[in-house]
């Protein structure tokens, strides 16, 4: 009987079997547990059997997977407290990773512990862990230090994973100029860099108007036989763009088709916002159509550059129409950034009643006006000449506690001067911040 027992499970012995199940029911029951939980409601679960290294790190492994880090921050300590000393590097480098991304000052602070007070040995994947932490908390010079220490290290290296870490938190720093250092130190070190390297480096220097320089790194991971991949093309191109060269960001999109890359969504939404840029709806609303039918998923970044590119173009029509199309594609909804689009869409086609309807169904969709779509309603009232409505929207941007601003002022003084309202186009005048007032005085001019 035995033996049919042990094949029908895959020659795994009962026992095996037993121990695996229970292993599992305490994974799920340890992820159920509130992040409040105690170390001593912990030593409940986990009963009278011994918890083993190999045991600990499977639990470690799901907690972190399911972004549990409270609860692997709590039976880590559980382990601490026990006589048996059962934990390894590995353990504290699952639990300082589970806590980089939610929690980067208590992984920072276990990482301490590792080192200076030298609770276990520490290794590459520990600082690494702790180097993403220091990135999550928008710590740049402590990931530049962590890093430089890391290469200090007699019995260490700095992997390529070190330096992306490091590229890329000078990415979200920009700080294009150590991110060029560190890309130039991988080479001096003979440190592989790989895709990752590159997209770090290429939106880094993007991101601070560098276009040049990006578009070199660009070029040379053809050289370097270094391949790109879909966010590597998305950055490029969206790096062009926001530096105002669209032409080149939709020049990379259409070398990419013809060397048969498939575009994905990211890529597709990169496009259709050069599209926007430079007022080219067709070829915008023509992407979002070839999305759709290659079964891409359309998102709110889709149609909110796609809705731009209307306005942009003054094609309120169709800017109206992509905004009712949200509520159609499955998983998107509409936000502020679609319908302050639409609204101004409507606005510059001289519609102000479509705008004010627009904002008014807003409500409706459960979502929140702001300053930029009160201001794109107020503009397309005095573009009507409508300056009793605007002056209403103005009110209700008050009673709201929305910020007004420069454009606030200035649509309202010139809705005012168009209805022949000159001393309220003064009085709002005088409202405007004395810096902006200074800015913008050629309205009466």
């Amino acid at each position: 009987g035995g033996g049919a027992t042990a094949a029908g499970s895959g020659g795994v012995a009962p026992e095996v079997l037993g121990a695996r199940k229970r292993l599992l029911a305490i994974t799920l029951q340890l992820q159920r547990l509130p992040p409040t939980a105690t170390t001593a409601q912990f030593g409940q679960l986990l009963g009278e059997s011994p918890l083993g290294a190999s045991n600990m790190t499977t639990l470690l492994v799901h907690l972190k997977r399911r972004q549990r880090w409270r609860q692997a921050v709590t039976l880590l300590e559980y382990a601490r407290q026990q006589p048996e000393q059962i934990l390894a590097t590995t353990h504290y480098n699952l639990v300082i990773s589970a806590c980089s991304r939610n929690a980067p000052r208590r992984a920072l602070d276990l990482f301490h512990r590792m080192r200076d007070k030298q609770e276990l040995p520490y290794d590459g994947v520990s600082y690494n862990a702790a180097m993403s932490a220091a990135s999550q908390a928008g710590e740049l010079e402590l990931v530049l230090q962590l890093l430089d220490d890391l290469i200090a290290e007699p019995n260490m290296e700095a992997t390529t994973i070190s330096y992306n870490i490091a590229i890329t938190a000078c990415s979200k720093n920009r700080d294009w100029q150590n991110a060029l250092l560190l890309f130039r130190r991988m080479e001096m070190q003979g440190v592989d860099r790989n895709t990752i390297t590159y997209t770090a480096a290429i939106q880094a220097c993007a991101e601070c108007g560098q276009v040049d320089k990006a578009l070199t790194l660009f070029n040379y991971m053809e050289v370097a036989a270094v391949a790109r991949s879909p966010v590597t093309y998305a950055v490029a191109i969206s790096g062009c763009t926001r530096c105002g060269e669209w032409e080149q960001g939709l020049q990379i999109f259409n070398d990419l088709v013809a060397n048969g890359v498939e575009p994905d969504t990211v890529i597709y939404n990169a496009a259709i916002s050069a599209c926007e840029k430079g007022q080219l709806v067709d070829q915008a609303l023509s992407l979002l159509e070839e999305m759709e039918s290659r079964g891409l998923r359309l998102s709110q970044v889709t149609f909110g550059s796609a809705i731009a590119a209307c306005e942009k173009g003054g094609r309120f029509q169709e800017a109206v129409d992509l905004l009712q199309r949200m509520d159609r594609t499955r998983g998107v909804k509409r936000n502020v950034l679609a319908y302050s689009s639409a609204i101004s869409a409507c606005g510059k086609a001289g519609t102000w009643q479509k705008a004010i309807e627009l904002l008014r169904e807003m409500e409706a969709y459960h979502v929140e006006p702001n300053t930029i779509t009160y201001n794109a309603a107020i503009q397309a009232c005095e573009r009507a000449s409508q300056w009793q409505e605007a002056i209403a929207l103005f009110e209700e941007m008050k009673a709201r506690n929305l910020p007004a601003d420069t454009i606030t002022y200035n649509a309202l003084v010139r809705a005012c001067e168009r209805g022949g309202q000159w001393q309220l186009a003064f009085d709002y005048m005088k409202q405007m911040p004395t810096e902006e007032r200074t800015a913008d005085s050629s309205v009466f001019e």
